[in-house]
């Protein structure tokens, strides 16, 4: 009897097991498909919005070349540089760059990092940023001046060039139905950032791969450029101009959160966001991936949003998780209960079957039995 006890209690705590774990893994299940759901859409969301301050760019830097870049004087000065002597080149750099000098501070102020004209054979001319590097040949690490030379037609997005990265515009110029060479307007990350921050974003940030600025950046220029907190794959600009003090320091932090887990995913060059803890709030950081314009993966857009679905979400999950511990021991002792009442009914029924059986047996005996002493009597 004891033993009959002490299996139906084994059995009732595995029925109770097997529940809690099929209810706690469809829990998680559903929990897990609403946060991908959440990730999902704030991955199109943010792409969406780095798309759009990309666009502006696009139109910007157009509007300057037509406007501004591509008039008569501006190229009657330049085409004379190709086949000029280093001499003459020096005269004609300083009168395009004394020409275009309050043009280009002008279009700083409209976050233009850029204005850099090259020769057609790649050939750096002028730097208005840096206007004391030049002559150096571009053919290899500029694959947009090399392209737009080679095609005679506009070339455009990001790169990482010589000195730093941009969002790059590519001009051919022609002079009296001749290719003279080409022209570069770019946006720094900087701008995006900031486009971004209008569109609502609480934080931004931006990772170059670390291969293509070690490739492609002067040495003395490497500098400007440190190691990602959030991977030792990537860099990041050494001076962060658009988030303040404690804006970077709450990235940071971020940043060494999900170092572990982001990792795997930075490999596979896609969009993706992830979630995190920081103090009391959830953040959902968003990672854009931006291609380089000869079509390479070069880097990510980084955003990072505060969010209160996480945290309802997991609230709901917490709830859930208790209730199960709760309500399905009581459920499966009530279902088993119910059902040994069930067959303890059955059973009784079938016992007060066989004594009617039993019963009328014994009737029909005894009938027969009289039957037959009135037989012999008679």
């Amino acid at each position: 009897m004891e033993k009959i006890k002490l299996k139906r209690a084994c059995l009732v705590i595995a029925v109770i097991i097997v529940f809690e774990i099929l209810y706690f893994w469809v829990i998680k299940y559903n929990y897990n498909k609403e946060i991908n759901i959440h990730l999902t859409e704030e991955t199109k969301q943010i792409d969406t919005k780095v798309k759009y301050a990309i666009n502006i760019c696009d139109v910007v830097s157009e509007t300057i070349f037509s406007q501004i870049i591509n008039k008569p004087y501006v190229l009657e000065i330049f085409s004379k540089a190709y086949r000029a002597d280093n001499l003459e080149k020096k005269e004609i750099r300083k009168e395009l760059y004394f020409n275009l000098l309050e043009t280009y501070k002008h279009l700083k102020t409209l976050d233009i990092r850029q204005l850099h004209f090259h020769l057609p054979d790649n050939e750096s001319f002028l730097r208005f940023h840096s206007p004391d590097n030049f002559g150096d040949n571009l053919t290899k690490d500029r694959y947009s001046v090399r392209m737009a030379n080679k095609e005679k037609k506009i070339y455009k997005g990001f790169e990482e060039g010589k000195i730093n990265d941009g969002f790059r515009y590519v001009f051919p110029l022609e002079y009296n139905n001749k290719h003279i060479g080409t022209v570069e307007t770019s946006f720094s990350v900087e701008n995006i950032k900031k486009q971004l921050n209008l569109f609502g974003v609480s934080y931004t940030s931006f990772i170059l791969k670390k291969e293509l600025m070690t490739e492609t950046v002067f040495k003395d220029k490497q500098s400007f450029y440190k190691k990602s907190l959030i991977s030792d794959n990537y860099v990041t600009e050494a001076k962060e101009i658009n988030n303040t003090k404690e804006a970077q320091k709450k990235i940071d932090k971020i940043d060494l959160s999900i170092k572990k887990n982001v990792e795997r995913l930075l490999k596979e060059n896609r969009n993706f966001s992830i979630y995190t803890k920081l103090d009391s709030d959830y953040y959902i950081v968003s990672f854009i991936l931006i291609k380089s314009v000869d079509g390479r993966p070069a880097a990510y857009v980084t955003a990072y949003q505060k969010d209160n679905i996480i945290y309802n979400h997991l609230k709901w999950l917490n709830y859930a998780l208790v209730i199960g511990l709760i309500f399905i021991p009581f459920f499966v002792g009530f279902v088993l209960m119910y059902m040994s009442k069930i067959k303890k009914t059955k059973e009784q029924n079938l016992e007060l079957k066989n004594s009617e059986k039993k019963l009328k047996t014994s009737e029909e005996n005894f009938r027969t039995f009289f039957e037959t002493v009135d037989d012999m009597i008679f």
